[in-house]
């Protein structure tokens, strides 16, 4: 299989099965399907999900070539795969019985996000509801980070917070605006004590890159760097966080040494940097965190031997010393 250089990577758990999403070179858009054994990462094939062209013209609708990829899930097996389209309009299609299908609701809000767009999405729990929340900068001058939602409550999709309440849902909050990195990563957790800005708020967590080129983070409409941290990252670093309750695990991508770096934070502090991987210059990264234990990460790498840029993925225990983060056996997708 030929990824599309610099495809965009996204990736999600559902128990201990990992469901891994890129674009191939002609602009289909696949899913890895892998599974979590016994601490280590065992990739079990893929699938394309969407197809760019129908013979040698571009699909209605299809996914632009780079898009922007999220992902999310509701209940035990339908999974939602989110993209743009050549008009950047947010397009999403979802499981079914019948196989991958529009998620039409989503196409009716046709909701433009600017053309240097990230995407992220996270599935939230309160109240026996569950709502996905999906993040996009804005087509404006000021570049602001907004949401749509879905709720199981009204199984509809609304721009801002979901419904999940009894009560009739909150206004949405305004939405996050300049100074936001134009093109940044974005990134999600699920809020918890210790980790938020706004004391009791269910929305999640999101995390992003400064126009200082600070880590930032958010939460509803507030906004800001994370000034006890002090972290600074190349221009449009990849990032990608995963949360294991107690601690933060922030991995990016280093340009001036093109590794893939993670900071534990937690009580306000981070760690050191550590290397965990190399890979292709401006390989977007994902994590997802399957157990309380294990995280698994999915990169672009170079096969030299073949000539081609492979997507890899591995497991490594989240709580390893120093010395165990850079002994992992990365799996290619083929």
């Amino acid at each position: 299989m030929v990824y599309l250089p610099d495809t965009a990577i996204t990736t999600l758990s559902i128990g201990n099965n990992i469901y891994t999403y890129a674009q191939k070179y002609e602009g289909f858009l696949t899913e890895c399907r892998g599974e979590l054994q016994n601490g280590t990462y065992s990739y079990e094939g893929q699938a394309d999900v969407l197809a760019r062209y129908s013979g040698k013209a571009v699909r209605a609708k299809a996914p632009k070539l780079f898009t922007p990829l999220a992902a999310a899930y509701i209940g035990p097996s339908t999974r939602y795969l989110f993209f743009v389209d050549d008009a950047n309009i947010l397009r999403g299609v979802k499981t079914t019985s019948n196989g991958w299908q529009e998620e039409t609701g989503l196409a009716q809000l046709n909701v433009s996000c600017a053309h240097y767009s990230q995407l992220t999405a996270i599935t939230i729990f309160e109240n026996n509801f569950q709502a996905i929340c999906l993040y996009y900068q804005m087509n404006e001058r000021t570049a602001g980070i907004t949401m749509l939602s879905y709720s199981t409550k009204t199984n509809a999709w609304v721009r801002g917070v979901p419904d999940m309440t009894p009560r009739p849902p909150p206004p949405p909050p305004p939405p996050i605006r300049d100074p936001p990195l134009h093109g940044t990563s974005i990134t999600a957790v699920r809020t918890r004590p210790g980790l938020e800005i706004i004391k009791g708020s269910k929305m999640p967590m999101v995390y992003l890159q400064w126009d200082t080129l600070a880590l930032a983070h958010a939460q509803e409409a507030k906004v800001g760097p994370i000034g006890s941290l002090d972290l600074k990252f190349a221009p449009h670093t990849s990032l990608t966080t995963v949360d294991d309750g107690k601690n933060l695990y922030c991995f990016y991508t280093s340009s001036n040494t093109n590794n893939i770096k993670v900071i534990v934070i937690g009580g306000g502090v981070a760690s050191n940097p550590r290397i965990v991987a190399t890979p292709t210059p401006r390989s977007a990264i994902a994590a997802v965190l399957p157990t309380p234990t294990t995280i698994v990460l999915f990169y672009q790498a170079l096969n030299r031997e073949e000539g081609v840029v492979e997507l890899r993925g591995g497991a490594f225990p989240k709580d390893a010393a120093e010395n165990s983060l850079t002994q992992v056996d990365w799996v290619a997708l083929a």
